[in-house]
């Protein structure tokens, strides 16, 4: 192969590796856009709260500028604010504030989860399938060597990285189907498209 040609064939892998990485993109893309998160900050302590547990000696700290405003913890006042009926009301709705907060995080983590991985396991089967077709197509067009030569590497190299990329984000039934398609897919061709030199004779 002349230095023409092999340009032409490196230029012709660097243009299909790119196709491929670009369409998964355009296809796939939409499902990560699809998950919305839901806004969320975490509750505002209650002033009524604040200003009796400054008092709880459990909580004292000691010194200016600590969690506490006060030089000096004082049980009794403590003991009065914390079982008022605000202090109670109060401290109930702030945990109930932050079990919503919670509820609300984990549910954006799960949606969050739930769409990587649909987006892996898309992903994984559609550059594994251009990259099958990128190998049949070179292949298929053997006479033509730069060609040839441009996509049959853009697909290896693409097979390679859909394999460390994403072999192990994907459920084992489901790869093991789409992996042995594709080796029969690619034994059939080599059979059919590239016989031994001594069957050809």
């Amino acid at each position: 192969m002349d230095f023409k040609k092999a340009a032409i064939g490196i230029v012709i892998f660097i243009l299909t590796v790119t196709f491929i990485y670009y369409a998964n993109a355009l296809i796939n893309e939409r499902i990560r856009n699809e998950y919305k998160e839901v806004q969320v900050y975490s509750p505002a302590k209650p002033e009524v709260l604040t200003s009796c547990e400054k008092y709880n000696p459990s909580t004292y700290r000691g010194g200016y500028g600590g969690p506490n405003e006060v030089s000096t913890p004082d049980a009794s006042k403590y003991e009065e604010c914390s079982t008022s009926e605000a202090y109670l009301e109060a401290k109930s709705q702030y945990q109930q504030d932050w079990d919503e907060y919670d509820k609300v995080v984990k549910e954006n983590s799960d949606k969050r989860k739930a769409s990587e991985d649909s987006y892996k396991k898309r992903s994984f089967i559609t550059i594994l399938v251009m990259s099958i077709i990128a190998i049949i197509a070179g292949v298929l067009v053997m006479k033509v060597g730069a060609v040839s030569f441009g996509l049959i590497g853009a697909g290896l190299v693409t097979l390679a990285y859909v394999m460390i990329r994403y072999f192990y984000d994907i459920d084992k039934p489901v790869k093991t189907i789409i992996v042995g398609l594709a080796l029969v897919i690619l034994i059939w061709l080599a059979y059919a498209k590239l016989p031994d030199e001594k069957t050809q004779q």
